[in-house]
């Protein structure tokens, strides 16, 4: 397996996406919906966008590799995805990655069968208000949603689903197959309204089934998009019949001519048996539906079958039977539950938003806003933790920029703020994830290194200096050229302002020195 050289950073100190990493994002992103088809790859695709990932430091690649064993686990070997989405889960937090954290969260909130039904839910909450905050275009976040629609329509929390349908066409990547996804999100849209006029008509609400039927019709003349495959076209030509026979137009619907074929086969069956004036004919053609339509796959539909056969057996019969008073208690009950379950879901939604607004309040009290550094606060803390935990003795780096205020002043502010981003980048990759970086302030930068040994220090700087002073910086600004000083000191962490102390005067004698340099 071969690598490539380390990407170029972006002007706000981001990693630009070489070639190599859009083709293998984009490779990805086809394995995840061929995954999900009968003649698709096997497990190999996840190995290999594991092992691509890992071999060239693309961690997103890795993550989404993970996402395909989620796929394959679910779609080809027909097991819980639960400890997949876990692995997941725990890659993303680590990385920070709250796109990729709500799907795994959302992924775990369908396995209802597997985990405690409450626990379940807040996964689902919990990934709901991770996505609230992402905006942009990103096709991991169309998955995200989608994961999350796919939740909340197993719990028939179809206001939810729907809120995430449209948040996710707002996500799609104009370079990474929108049009193929936007067809998915079209498709499942109208679908999803066409079960909620079948729920509302079973339940006996015509006002509101009446106002549903017209955004179901609007959904599915959406889906005529000319992104849509021919397949899905048929498939949303048959629901737009069994719309009509649902709750027919202004004018009056079409003839139905459509033969009862193919995966939506019972569909044509329901729709005749809904349109005929011949009870003995629409109860066979009600049968027939019945026995065509998945219950798996098409839940909602069946269960407007069966209430649509009770109902013509009593028509049939002349009076109301038990069966029909029963079945529909039941339809009424399941509605009732269905709105206590969505009420539920926005009260746990309320909690998570809640928690997640105090976490951000309390981050920014020790992040520094534009690099995202610890600040002053967060390095009393870590301070006071290092102490606590019984460490003795540690290194101070102090780190200043040489000549900023020319850079801002020839460069302008804009180009200022993007050298303290990747300043604050170039920083954190040369440290161990034990040591600290903080900002102290405007251009000057402080690292508190876990080790003991002066010669160490000193080769850890250097190496960052190395970084710094090689940077490409004419990426940001043309004729942009930067480097830093360095001032050390090594003693005891429990005596942090006198090593603060030393740590200056040792930056001190580096700028004296002529700049571009570390003293100690």
């Amino acid at each position: 397996m071969t690598t490539v050289a380390p990407e170029p950073l972006a002007t706000d100190g981001s990693r630009e996406r070489s070639a190599a990493h859009r083709e293998a994002r984009a490779r990805a992103f086809e394995y995840v919906l061929a995954l999900q088809t009968v003649d698709g790859p096997g497990r190999e695709v996840v190995d290999e966008m594991i092992g691509v990932g890992e071999a060239n430091g693309w961690p997103d690649v890795v993550r989404l590799g993970m996402l395909l064993d989620i796929i394959c686990t679910r779609h080809r070997e027909q097991r819980s995805a639960s400890e997949c989405a876990t692995r997941l889960l725990e890659h993303a937090e680590r990385d920070g990655d709250r796109v990729m954290t709500a799907l795994a969260l959302a992924v775990r909130a369908q396995e209802r069968d597997c985990r405690a039904p409450v626990e379940a839910d807040r996964d689902l909450a919990r990934a709901v208000v991770l996505l609230e905050g992402h905006e942009g275009p990103s096709t991991e976040a169309v998955s995200a949603h989608v994961q999350c629609c796919v939740a909340a329509e197993s719990r028939d929390l179809w206001e939810l689903q729907l809120r995430h349908y449209d948040m996710a066409e707002r996500c799609l990547d104009p370079d990474e197959d929108a049009d193929g996804r936007r067809a998915v999100l079209l498709y499942n849209r109208a679908e999803l309204q066409l079960n909620w006029v079948a729920a509302l008509l079973e339940l006996g609400a015509e006002a509101e089934m009446r106002d549903r039927a017209a955004l179901a019709r609007h959904a599915l003349e959406a889906a005529e998009d000319p992104v849509m495959v021919d397949s899905w076209r048929e498939d949303i030509a048959i629901f737009r019949d069994l719309l009509d026979a649902m709750s027919p137009p202004d004018g009056g619907a079409p003839p139905l001519t459509r033969a009862a074929e193919g995966e939506y086969g019972g569909y044509v069956h329901l729709a005749r048996a809904l349109r005929t004036d011949d009870l003995a004919q629409a109860r066979a053609d009600c049968d027939r539906a019945i026995a065509r339509i998945d219950p798996e796959k098409s839940n909602r539909i069946y269960l407007f079958s069966l209430a649509l056969a009770v109902e013509l057996e009593a028509a049939q019969a002349g009076h109301e039977t038990a069966g029909l008073r029963w079945g529909r208690e039941l339809v009424a009950r399941r509605w009732d539950q269905r709105l206590a379950a969505l009420a539920s879901m926005q009260s746990l939604i309320d909690v998570e938003r809640l928690a997640a607004e105090h976490a951000e309040l309390q981050q920014h009290a020790y992040v520094d806003d534009l690099t995202g550094l610890a600040n002053r606060r967060a390095l009393a803390r870590f301070t006071h933790g290092l102490v606590a935990r019984g460490a003795s003795t540690g290194a101070i780096a102090l780190v200043d920029l040489d000549h900023f205020k020319q850079i801002n002043d020839g460069h302008g502010h804009a180009v200022g703020d993007a050298v303290l981003k990747r300043i604050a980048l170039l920083l954190r990759a040369g440290v161990r994830d034990q040591d600290l970086v903080a900002r102290l302030g405007g251009d000057e930068f402080l690292l508190l290194l876990a080790m003991p040994d002066r010669a160490a220090a000193r080769r850890r700087c250097q190496a960052i200096m190395a970084s710094i002073a090689t940077c490409p910086w004419a990426e940001i600004s043309p004729g942009l050229d930067v480097t830093a000083s360095v001032g050390v000191a090594v003693g005891s962490v429990e005596r942090f302002d006198e090593l603060c102390a030393r740590a200056d005067a040792a930056l001190y004698r580096a700028k004296e020195a002529g700049r571009n340099r570390l003293a100690d």
